[in-house]
């Protein structure tokens, strides 16, 4: 009889027991975060693990000490000559691209090289432009060179006036070179076409740097002169583009900065700054690039890029960047060609 007290009060104990438990379960159930059905996805084989990049119809042929490459839609193809020219799209004389460490000026040359000649090409590849001394009395000259032919120009006007401290510029069109000079003491551009005649077309600011013709116009860069022989340029710098008809229009304005290096294509302008930020200007405004130096524009909204080593397209709107390539120590020419052709291909 006395047991039975004692059974009730080990049932009790243990019933005790599943609450406690019981209730430590259910609070952690009700701790648990919530998630819904579909918030948690398994990887899938068919989704891509990359970010997405920059895609261009445009194409890049690179020349360095690994030979000839051409990169088109993220794949690359090594060139050689002559069978591979008909890839290119145009006359090889016709071809005009950048030092990808300096982004100076290049062209291209027979058997896929970096021609070695200092002369400025013609819009249609079939002339070049050179500097020529300068007669006794100052008067300058210029020499055309057309294949193996070769022609001198002196530089009067048709008043007979001397142009003197000549400077080859580059091209107004197929048949008219432009050059700097003086008349005067003010520095100007002049046009000098290929029947000998001259003729003034604006003044040139003596400050004016980084000069370069591209489609018909004269872009340079100004700057405000710092002090001393050697010392370096200050702001602020503005991108000037004038025109044949001698419109000077002044495209950037950077009134902190100094404008190091520009790249045009149309309309659209993007350059470098000393603090090493590329902008951009375009039909749908300015816009900020990022760090590198601006190489070229694969079409209105890639551009081209260096930064360090590094070669990438970059989309300026979007912000989306492709590695085309990495320069070795002994860099690279770089030339931007049009869409691919199917039809040269077949």
């Amino acid at each position: 009889m006395k047991k039975r007290p004692v059974r009730q009060s080990g049932m009790l104990a243990l019933f005790a027991t599943f609450l406690v438990v019981g209730g430590v379960v259910f609070a952690a159930i009700l701790a648990t975060p919530k998630i819904a059905p579909d918030a948690y996805k398994p990887p899938s084989a068919e989704s891509p693990t990359d970010s997405p990049e920059a895609t261009s119809t445009g194409r890049v042929l690179v020349i360095d000490n690994e030979g000839t490459r051409l990169f088109a839609n993220g794949e690359s193809k090594t060139l050689s000559w002559p069978e591979d020219v008909k890839l290119l799209g145009r006359a090889v004389s016709q071809i005009v691209g950048v030092d990808a460490f300096t982004g100076e000026r290049v062209y291209l040359a027979s058997g896929f090289a970096r021609a070695t000649s200092t002369g400025i090409h013609s819009p249609d590849g079939r002339r070049s432009l050179h500097p020529s001394s300068a007669r006794a009395d100052g008067t300058g000259s210029i020499e055309v060179r057309l294949g193996s032919e070769s022609r001198t120009f002196v530089t009067r006007l048709p008043n007979g006036k001397a142009i003197k401290d000549v400077m080859p510029l580059g091209w107004w069109d197929n048949e008219t070179v432009v050059l700097a000079g003086r008349v005067t003491s003010t520095r100007s551009l002049f046009a000098v076409s290929l029947t000998g005649s001259a003729s003034l077309v604006a003044s040139f600011p003596d400050m004016a740097q980084r000069i370069s013709v591209i489609d018909g116009a004269v872009w340079h860069v100004t700057a405000e002169a710092g002090e001393g022989l050697e010392a370096v340029a200050l702001p602020p710098s503005e991108l000037h583009r004038v025109s044949r008809n001698g419109n000077d229009e002044r495209v950037i304005q950077d009134g902190a900065r100094v404008i190091a290096m520009y790249t045009v294509s149309g309309n659209n302008v993007a350059y470098s700054t000393d603090d090493g930020e590329i902008n951009a200007k375009t039909e749908m405004g300015a816009l900020l690039v990022g760090k590198g130096a601006p190489l070229a524009f694969m079409d209105p909204t890639h551009l081209l890029v260096r930064q360090a080593k590094r070669i990438f397209m970059k989309d300026i709107v979007t912000g989306l960047e492709s590695t085309v390539f990495v320069l070795t120590d002994d860099g690279a020419i770089v030339f931007v060609l049009p869409p691919a052709d199917t039809s040269t291909q077949k």
